[in-house]
């Protein structure tokens, strides 16, 4: 954990205890927004043991993961020692790449740019314990559900690529 983690973490948890009031617990709907980092294990399912197959998807968008931005809507149901609520969301990954030469070709060979999109739905239930946020500013929260990804991949035209012929 770096030093500026660290500072903020301590600052957030020193000003939650100042302005310490009564969890609000009688509120309706809960909406969350998520960022994070995210990278395909796309490579993971390639043997590269003798060297002679490059991974597809570090060649044509890099070993770096890009940003994944999240969105969530969730409606209390029942309150017991904290909400549970049902709800719904959706996020947006996007990254852009070279596209990957045919097999023998020179890998240098390939200009075309390829886009990858992906878009994550859920469908989930959540349990907020926050009888505690009135002594702790964190709260501990139970997540179930399902995923579904729609996603595509796009050639240098915009249009979705085709593989083969």
């Amino acid at each position: 954990m770096n030093r500026f983690t660290l500072i903020f973490m301590i600052l957030f948890a020193w000003a939650s205890f100042a302005d310490a009031e009564e969890p609000q617990t009688d509120l309706e709907w809960a909406i969350g927004f998520h960022v994070g980092s995210y990278k395909p294990r796309i490579d993971s399912q390639f043997q590269q043991s003798d060297g002679s197959l490059t991974a597809p998807y570090q060649q044509a968008f890099g070993a770096d993961g890009d940003m994944l931005l999240g969105l969530s809507f969730d409606r209390h149901i029942l309150n017991l020692l904290g909400p549970i609520s049902a709800g719904f969301g959706f996020g947006y990954w996007s990254t852009e790449g070279r596209a990957t030469p045919p097999p023998g070709a020179v890998i240098d060979e390939a200009t075309d740019k390829t886009t990858f999109d992906i878009l994550p739905l859920q469908a989930q239930v959540s349990y907020r314990f926050d009888l505690i946020a009135k002594y702790f500013p964190l709260v501990p929260i139970g997540r179930v559900g399902l995923d579904y990804a729609l996603w595509q991949i796009l050639d240098g035209s915009d249009n979705v690529a085709q593989f083969g012929g």
